[in-house]
């Protein structure tokens, strides 16, 4: 009945766990351009290739997930050409979000949306001057961004006030502020993917999505060629590059893109790696807690003696320790009793009373069987001595776990038919974390398998899926992802005639949010110590399931 409750509750568990929820592989950490190497003596890699002659360069790079940042002449003003036209659009997109206008107001008499989509993919100066001569003045637009780009107008640099004039830390902090509050500036970052999908950051075949604005600007004798971009490389990183008068400058930004990316890959996998083995460590300090709090072994209170051959099934009898020298003085004490009970029997023999062989015969019968009673408490049960390797069998449960071959995984079970692991949820949030979930699993054997008779113990080390801790996030990922689609799409797809979200909105937004967390799921895993418990039966060795083994099984989210 308790393990049936418990199937029952397990079951329950998983079908909530995944109807509430209605991966991305690192580079390789033993890359030379890397190795052991600063962000710094990268760059003068990447300077030594590239050189600069008679120009110059000036660039910034921000990883959204650990902070590290760097600058090269971060704090040099240069030209940004069309880059402006990012935080000039922030300006009216927070105005759409915060409900002053919306995608249809007209600015000198054409729709937002248009002049949005035509100042950044196709960077036209003309709809751009529209844009910043709506707020007044030149000046005033530059104070306006101000704080998009970190800095007060009261005290930022005389420099900022000169043209078009901007640092590579002003446009990281830009594009970090946009990047930080998509639902502040909707649209702006799917209409810079739109823009140059195959030139500037992107003139190389890029392996990463990449949504950027570019600057072009031929000037004082030379071209000036710039870009900014979010990278979505495994953790997010925003780069910006400053170029003037550099030979090959279209290659310039894409193998600094190129490069960014990679660095930021190998970094990447650098840090799961570190988290790994710090979750292992912890696992393990776990099961050693778990194994001195409980009581010794069985067998440092028992000797054990095998009879038989070890080629099959062999007889074991486990005696009390502590009762051994209780039973052999006992023993002796027979024996002697014995030998005193020979004297009467011989005198009894010479005077032909008995015959000797029947009376010696019945002497020693009897004092073998009184010892035998004497041992035959302390020895206890006579058992047999288990065939096979109870590690195969914990090798062959986990084995087919990852695998999804669930018939063969219950079998290696003693008292489970089924754990629900087979059961596909259908919502496609659900099946999203259910893939994930799968894909997430590995095993380690730890220590030595102890065995006791008909029963063993395997530790184990299981890495898998944090369900919680997806969770914990999934929340404000949500919220995002909806107002997302609340400024993307017309009202009339957003909610029905009781100005209620439609099911197909929230539907969407769920979804969405759980991709953007998977898009790192790495980041979500987990290492969890297990200590099995196995028994042996006539299908042979059986592992005995527990609350933390099914746990772990559930992403952590069973019990």
């Amino acid at each position: 009945m308790k393990i049936m409750k418990k199937l029952l509750c397990l079951g329950a568990a998983l079908c909530i766990l995944l109807s509430l929820f209605p991966a991305a592989c690192a580079e390789g950490t033993d890359d030379e351009r890397f190795r052991d190497k600063t962000w710094d003596e990268v760059v003068d890699g990447f300077f030594e290739e590239h050189g600069l002659g008679s120009g110059f360069v000036t660039f910034g790079y921000y990883n959204t997930v650990t902070g590290e940042e760097h600058y090269y002449d971060g704090d040099k003003y240069v030209i940004a050409a069309s880059m402006f036209k990012v935080p000039l659009n922030m300006l009216y997109a927070e105005k759409v979000a915060n409900g002053e206008m919306d995608w249809d107001t007209k600015i000198y008499g054409i729709a937002y949306s248009n002049l949005m989509e035509w100042s950044i993919v196709n960077s036209d100066n003309q709809m751009a001057e529209y844009l910043w001569k709506k707020t007044g003045s030149y000046r005033t637009y530059r104070e306006l961004i101000c704080p998009y780009m970190g800095e007060d107008p009261e005290t930022v640099d005389e420099m900022y006030w000169k043209n078009n004039y901007f640092t590579s830390r002003q446009i990281i902090h830009c594009l970090k502020t946009l990047y930080d509050n998509p639902e502040r500036f909707p649209r702006i970052v799917e209409t810079m993917r739109k823009a140059e999908p195959e030139n500037y950051f992107n003139y190389h075949e890029q392996a990463f999505d990449i949504a950027h604005k570019y600057g072009y600007l031929v000037e004082d004798g030379g071209l000036y060629l710039n870009d900014c971009a979010i990278c979505y490389t495994d953790d997010p990183i925003l780069i910006v590059m400053f170029t003037f008068g550099v030979p090959k400058p279209y290659d310039m930004l894409a193998d600094f893109c190129t490069l960014m990316c990679d660095y930021t890959q190998y970094q990447t996998a650098l840090r799961r790696e570190e988290e790994a083995r710090l979750a292992e460590e912890a696992a393990i300090q776990n099961l050693e807690n778990t194994a001195a709090r409980e009581s010794p072994d069985v067998s440092s209170d028992f000797s054990t003696a095998v009879i038989g051959s070890a080629d099959g099934p062999n007889s074991i009898i486990l005696s009390d320790k502590g009762s051994v020298g209780g039973m052999l003085i006992l023993s002796a004490l027979i024996i002697a009793l014995a030998a005193l009970l020979l004297i009467p029997i011989l005198r009894c023999a010479k005077r032909g009373k008995l015959r000797l062989s029947w009376a010696l015969a019945a002497l020693i019968f009897s004092a073998l069987a009184m010892i035998l009673a004497v041992f035959a408490p302390g020895l206890g049960t006579v058992v047999t001595a288990p065939a096979g390797d109870p590690q195969e069998t914990v090798t062959e449960f986990f084995d087919s776990v990852i695998t999804g071959d669930y018939p063969a995984a219950y079998a290696c079970l003693s008292d489970y038919t089924s754990l629900g692991l087979e059961n596909v949820p259908g919502t496609e949030a659900g099946q999203q974390i259910y893939q994930a979930l799968r894909q997430s699993f590995s095993y380690k054997l730890y220590g030595d398998c102890v065995k006791n008779g008909l029963s063993a113990r395997q530790q184990v080390l299981l890495t898998h899926l944090d369900v919680n801790a997806l969770k914990a996030d999934l929340k404000t990922a949500a919220d995002t992802a909806l107002a997302q689609l609340v400024q993307a799409l017309p009202k009339n797809e957003l909610y029905d005639e009781n100005n209620n979200y439609l099911p197909s909105v929230t539907e969407t937004a769920y979804a969405n949010a759980v991709s953007s967390l998977l898009a790192h799921v790495e980041d979500y895993y987990t290492t969890t110590g297990l200590a099995l418990e196995l028994s042996y039966t006539t299908d042979g060795w059986r592992i005995v399931t527990n609350n933390l083994m099914l746990n772990a099984l559930c992403g952590g989210a069973a019990y």
